[in-house]
């Protein structure tokens, strides 16, 4: 009842100002009018949420296939490094074991 009466004297100052008085300018049209505003509101609150909920879908979709395709990189890099490394020992003058132990990192005359 407060806040009916306060938008009651709010419309009866307002329609105290104009010339004509508007017919929107009654309690039970300023309150539908406020109802429609809060039902648009309420829409354009969830079509923000599925808006929102679609571009963190498409933001997952595209990150997933991106981590794929990054790991298919990688998976390609590692055959490559891989057949680069069973050339360079073809075409090298050492044996297995001198291969092995520069791998490892022992010298000949380190003792080791």
């Amino acid at each position: 009842m407060i806040i009916r009466c306060k938008l009651y004297t709010a419309l009866k100052d307002k329609a105290a100002e104009m010339v004509k008085k508007p017919n929107y300018l009654t309690v039970p049209a300023a309150i539908r009018e406020l109802e429609k505003i809060e039902m648009a509101r309420n829409i354009s609150k969830e079509s923000l949420e599925q808006k929102i909920e679609k571009t963190i879908s498409k933001n997952r979709e595209q990150y997933d296939r991106l981590t794929a395709e990054l790991e298919e990189l990688h998976k390609k890099q590692k055959a490559i490094q891989s057949e680069e490394l069973l050339k360079a020992i073809e075409g090298s003058s050492k044996n297995y074991e001198e291969i092995l132990n520069f791998i490892h990192g022992k010298t000949e005359g380190s003792g080791e």
